[in-house]
């Protein structure tokens, strides 16, 4: 859920006021060939960053958050970093990954790292979660959506941001008493976004068996072809996949 105008403007006062650099107007003066330019001040810059965050989606939790605050599986944390710091490869290729495991594992915060990463290098990104998006496209078959401008941008950036998170799938499926739309309707927005090598990131507390067994082999196809499968307590998922060799396996 996007945060709320009147909080941002809050953390905005946090950040900005205090600020000793630009004393609380978030932007210095700099003097190039005898004119005056306004700069924006790293306060401002954090905050704009933040904002940036928020409206992804991604909880205020998780804005400051590290790799370094990563404390789970080294092998996964060292394939996270390798993400990371190859962002724009992984933009090129259309990769993903898919983080399989326990709750509690980082996975979340995995994912999060990763587009913050993307974030950087101005890509656009979005985090959502698989009930928030079926919700949403339950809701836009009654006629009352046809005028929801929040509801319409949202789907258009789930379908269309380059870096895309969907957390916690397998909970939509636990929940809901039409699998069929679940799945139908999942296929569909995988099949868009891998087509169009769309680097999509996944959370969920299924193991890989229980994935395909639950979402069945379309899907468990179209994301062997481009996403990586991670446990996120050790071990391996043996997701036989078609990744690009230099990316390796896991």
């Amino acid at each position: 859920m996007k945060m709320q105008y009147e909080k941002m403007f809050e953390i905005r006062e946090s950040i900005v006021k205090p600020c000793a650099l630009c004393k609380g107007e978030g932007s210095t003066i700099s003097i190039r060939d005898g004119v005056r330019w306004a700069v924006e001040c790293t306060c401002q810059k954090k905050f704009n960053r933040y904002m940036g965050y928020a409206k992804a989606g991604i909880a205020r939790e998780y804005w400051d958050l590290t790799i370094d605050d990563f404390t789970g599986n080294d092998i996964v944390k060292a394939k996270v970093n390798q993400f990371i710091a190859d962002i724009e490869k992984v933009k090129q290729d259309g990769l993903g990954i898919t983080f399989c495991g326990p709750n509690g594992t980082g996975k979340t915060l995995s994912s999060i790292l990763i587009l913050k990463a993307a974030y950087a290098k101005k890509y656009s990104i979005r985090f959502t979660t698989m009930s928030e998006l079926l919700n949403t496209i339950r809701s836009s078959f009654s006629y009352e959506h046809e005028n929801d401008e929040e509801k319409l941008q949202y789907l258009e950036e789930v379908r269309e941001s380059t870096f895309l998170v969907l957390d916690n799938m397998g909970s939509e499926y636990k929940a809901s008493n039409n699998p069929e739309f679940v799945v139908a309707n999942l296929d569909y927005v995988l099949r868009d976004r891998m087509t169009n090598l769309l680097p999509t990131f996944f959370t969920t507390n299924y193991s890989e068996g229980d994935f395909k067994e639950t979402y069945g082999a379309s899907i468990e196809s179209l994301l062997s072809n481009r996403n990586l499968c991670l446990a996120m307590q050790g071990g391996d998922c043996r997701k036989k996949n078609q990744v690009p060799k230099d990316w390796g396996s896991v």
